[in-house]
């Protein structure tokens, strides 16, 4: 699956959560902004590389493979927990698009491209972790 369409951010974050979940959007500590995610059980915020403005936004729900764009700016992946409806939001605080993909434990990969595109991968039968593959502050 591929999905794209555009979002208009602010305060450089996007955010990927359940479409059910009470106050989706994550605090930042100083430390989560320069790692350059902040993350908790059903919701992820990530830092984009704009302050605000359009970006262009490609889903894919995928098999895992290893992290290998040399292109992207920043890129980070963290475990996320898809609901048994399937429907998650990627969302800014002025506006979102709900998306629907297969249920289940993924590993959530966001990669930041200097042209505002951001690519968010569902990746299948992955290990989960967190880590910041490229472009930590």
């Amino acid at each position: 699956m591929q999905s794209i369409f555009e979002l208009f951010v602010s305060y450089s974050q996007i955010a990927v959560f359940r479409h059910d979940l009470q106050s989706p959007f994550n605090s930042w500590t100083d430390e989560q902004v320069r790692q350059g995610f902040s993350w908790r059980p059903g919701s992820v915020s990530f830092k984009v590389l704009i302050e605000s403005g359009t970006c262009s936004l490609e889903i894919f729900d995928e098999p895992f493979h290893e992290f290998s764009n040399k292109d992207c700016i920043r890129a980070i992946e963290v475990p996320f927990e898809v609901p048994k409806n399937g429907k998650v939001e990627i969302a800014s605080i002025s506006e979102g698009h709900i998306i629907t993909i297969s249920a289940g434990t993924v590993q959530l990969r966001f990669e930041a491209f200097d042209n505002n595109v951001i690519r968010l991968s569902f990746l299948r039968d992955a290990p989960p972790r967190f880590e910041v593959l490229s472009g930590g502050d």
